[in-house]
């Protein structure tokens, strides 16, 4: 009984110990049209929401002796969480409401992101042990150490997408699309890309396509398997580069494939693989909603 209550005891005080341990900050700065917003967390995690317009709202979870740092020059407001009395930077928690309009620029270290919602003409983020991205932007620049999952809404320019792993999904038509997984599998779905060029070092490359017949394609991969599902339109040629693997698709598309072929009119597919195999299939559309994922249920 005596050994519970000290215990519990102890359980308490190192309760009231963590809280006291930590400091809790709550801030809102102007942000001016136009300006862009610049975020720098070398650890722990950032959230990042919609917020009201004219503003960057804050709130923050610190380390004793850690601080927000707020810096502003014509074309942007910076924040910074700066840990001053440690030579590795402590974790900390942001959770950052920004406007929509404004373009975000992220700097990770080794800290994680979810952003949800934003709305920006350009989107910059570096670094990081994962992200979760999903918003509108007209631009988007994405390179973390984890695993990227980027969720594009609405009409998209350039994209490149960078990671251990990596997942696109966009619904609406976008530009140039850039992925490549360093370390793991890529999963794509896209309603209707203008340029798609995705590498893996050793994963599979998964792709669901809308239409094909105005795409230039190129999925390429060291070791891992290629895979196309195709909802609408083929495209004019599919050229298989492939080692050692083998080409899959109906027996009526044969005449597709190509030794090679200059991009033009009606779309091309390109599928590169050093030992892994090649399979392009047409699949019916959803009954409604968005397209799935492919490789999720």
């Amino acid at each position: 009984m005596r050994c519970h209550v000290l215990t519990s005891a102890c359980l308490a005080l190192l309760g009231l110990s963590a809280e006291a341990s930590v400091v809790r900050v709550a801030e809102e700065r102007p942000l001016a049209v136009g300006q862009a917003l610049h975020l720098r967390v070398e650890a722990g995690s950032l959230e990042v929401r919609p917020g009201e317009a004219g503003k960057v709202g804050l709130e923050a979870t610190l380390a004793p002796g850690q601080r927000v740092v707020w810096r502003e020059s014509v074309d942007r407001r910076v924040l910074i969480v700066d840990d001053p009395e440690r030579l590795s930077p402590r974790r900390s928690e942001l959770r950052v409401a920004v406007p929509a309009g404004a373009p975000l620029v992220i700097h990770l270290g080794g800290a994680s992101l979810d952003l949800q919602g934003a709305e920006a003409p350009r989107l910059v983020v570096r670094g990081g042990s994962g992200a979760r991205i999903a918003g509108a932007f007209d631009a988007a620049d994405v390179r973390v150490d984890g695993a990227l999952d980027l969720q594009l809404e609405g009409p998209t320019g350039d994209v490149r997408a960078e990671g251990r792993e990596v997942e696109v999904v966009s619904r609406g038509a976008i530009g140039s699309v850039a992925v490549d997984a360093l370390g793991g599998p890529s999963t794509l779905a896209l309603d209707s890309p203008r340029r798609v060029r995705a590498t893996s070092v050793s994963g599979s490359i998964t792709l669901r396509l809308g239409s094909a017949s105005g795409a230039d394609v190129v999925l390429e991969s060291l070791s891992g398997d290629l895979r196309v599902d195709l909802v609408g339109a083929w495209p004019r040629a599919i050229v298989a580069q492939l080692a050692s693997g083998v080409l899959s698709l109906p027996v009526a598309e044969t005449p597709r494939v190509a030794a090679g072929a200059a991009v033009g009119e009606g779309g091309r597919l390109v599928l590169r693989s050093f030992s892994g195999d090649a399979r392009v299939e047409g699949v019916a559309p959803p009954a409604g909603g968005p397209a799935p994922v492919p490789g999720r249920n």
